[in-house]
């Protein structure tokens, strides 16, 4: 019996592991008109670049989202959270599942949508 625990346990690292690696096996060298702060999200199709900075309130965030390969600017302005606040770090790429071209998507599946003047 515990030789089946260890060895379930043993997996399960492994998987968690070989997921991990996945996920950033496909990040794209940073282009230089990209800032450091930015984290990468994407897959083997493409990505993008999100820089985000939490503003004025706690469910708004400052946000500017590059091209993964070019490193222009794709997007920039106040997003807010879809629902209730979403609680993320905005500095890690592990809080994002991507962008569609109008909202980030948290890891959580909640969204970040841009906010209308």
């Amino acid at each position: 019996m515990r030789t089946k625990r260890l060895f379930f346990w043993v997996v399960l690292w492994a998987v968690c592991g070989a997921c991990r690696r996945h996920r950033t096996a496909f990040e794209p060298p940073r282009p230089p008109k990209v800032p450091a702060e930015a984290v990468w999200v994407g897959g083997p199709d493409g990505g993008v670049f999100i820089d985000c900075r939490r503003a004025g309130s706690s469910a708004e965030y400052d946000c500017r989202l590059y091209h993964d390969h070019t490193g222009d600017l794709w997007d920039s302005g106040r997003y807010v959270g879809s629902s209730e606040p979403p609680l993320f770090n905005p500095r890690k790429a592990e809080s994002y599942q991507g962008f569609d071209g109008e909202r980030i998507i948290l890891n959580d599946y909640r969204t970040l949508v841009k906010k209308r003047k």
